[in-house]
């Protein structure tokens, strides 16, 4: 009888530590959870994070909206449109008339765009190019920054003509460091939703990079500092790839 509720102990002790050890294993950051944008599931590891990062402080900038005197046709079927390496070197020379390329900047890519003509039984049965887009991204001493600013976006056309341009570029003057919050803390608040742009409607997200960088705000948004983020990179439930950013301040910041 003893013998038996030994037994009995160690296969509930063993029970027990498999529970435990799977839960380490699979934490609940793994497990998709529902929050107010959707699902979201972690599908990469919390990388390492600084304690503190700079914040800055925005004293000037170019907005740029527009070049074009009227609305620019971005799906006109066009012809003889550049290579990607020609593209890049027309773009950069566009450049210079709107202040150049900042020095912090970093060449985001070069893709064409193409209209595609549709059927009701067969789907899209043909496309065309309608442009060459050469995009440039900003990193402030190697942390990227995400959000509708901090962009230059070049639109060519046939023979590298420049259909538009927009340029979305601020200042910035450092004023201190700021303690931040761990990624742990950070997913904790995507779960809730706490993100600082939220998607339309709600998405079925699965996190696939983690990275501190810094949010920078479109055309009409004030912004007078740019404050530390926490940059989740997320695939939806079409394989498109997403970008959300969670403060990533640990204390109260005075102007």
């Amino acid at each position: 009888m003893l013998l038996k509720r030994h037994r009995l102990l160690l296969i509930m002790s063993l029970t027990a530590l498999m529970i435990f050890t799977f839960w380490k294993v699979i934490s609940p950051a793994a497990i998709p959870v529902m929050s107010p944008i959707g699902f979201v599931k972690l599908k990469t590891t919390f990388p390492e994070a600084p304690e503190r990062m700079p914040v800055y402080r925005v004293v000037g900038g170019e907005i740029i909206e527009t070049i074009s005197n009227s609305s620019p046709e971005y799906w006109k079927v066009r012809k003889n449109l550049p290579s990607e390496e020609e593209a890049v070197e027309i773009a950069l020379k566009a450049l210079e008339r709107y202040g150049g390329v900042p020095e912090d900047a970093v060449l985001r890519g070069v893709r064409a765009e193409y209209v595609s003509y549709m059927d009701s039984s067969a789907g899209e049965v043909g496309r065309e190019p309608t442009l060459v887009v050469v995009s440039f991204k900003r990193e402030i001493n190697g942390f990227p920054v995400v959000g509708p600013g901090g962009e230059i976006t070049v639109f060519i056309g046939e023979n590298g003509t420049i259909v538009d341009l927009v340029k979305i570029w601020r200042k910035l003057e450092y004023t201190k460091d700021v303690r931040i919050i761990s990624p742990q803390k950070a997913c904790e608040l995507l779960q809730n939703g706490e993100v600082l742009r939220k998607p339309m409607g709600k998405l079925n997200l699965e996190v696939v990079k983690i990275e501190p960088g810094y949010y920078a705000g479109g055309i009409g948004e004030r912004q007078e500092y740019y404050y530390p983020v926490w940059i989740f990179h997320c695939r939806d439930g079409f394989g498109k790839n997403i970008t959300l950013a969670v403060s990533a301040l640990a204390e109260v910041v005075g102007k």
